[in-house]
């Protein structure tokens, strides 16, 4: 396997994987923090009238429980590893983000690829 390219910047590596999946790695040390980002390149530019606003619900529903986490467990663990997490939607995009001391870099990669890949929306958080 070859080293992946890497940017003008020597510690940012750039690497897609076979299923699409662009990854950006960019180690800094200045601060004892890791930051996981998903980008989706889905926002409200995307919605037909009809479906206006649901990249926006989507990005609210999407940590509120997994398959393997139930509702408010996401936001529990991130909070209690002294971390924190958000999402936005834009015109042209949707992100969600999970900040965590860089010790919790597992935690973080954990709890934002289950929610990316499994996120359940429970009927009752649906309908509110």
């Amino acid at each position: 396997m070859s080293t992946p390219p890497r940017t003008e910047e020597s510690n940012v590596v750039l690497k897609k994987l076979p299923n699409g999946l662009t990854v950006i790695v960019k180690q800094d040390r200045s601060s004892p923090i890791v930051a996981v980002n998903v980008w989706f390149g889905v926002g409200s530019v995307h919605e037909t009238e009809a479906m206006n606003g649901l990249a926006h619900f989507q990005e609210h529903m999407v940590f509120k429980g997994t398959e393997k986490y139930g509702v408010g467990d996401i936001a529990r663990i991130v909070k209690s590893a002294g971390g924190n997490l958000n999402a936005g939607t834009s015109y042209s995009y949707t992100m969600y983000y999970v900040v965590l001391p860089s010790r919790e870099f597992i935690t973080a990669l954990e709890v934002q690829a289950d929610a990316m890949m499994h996120s359940t929306f429970d009927p009752e958080d649906f309908t509110k």
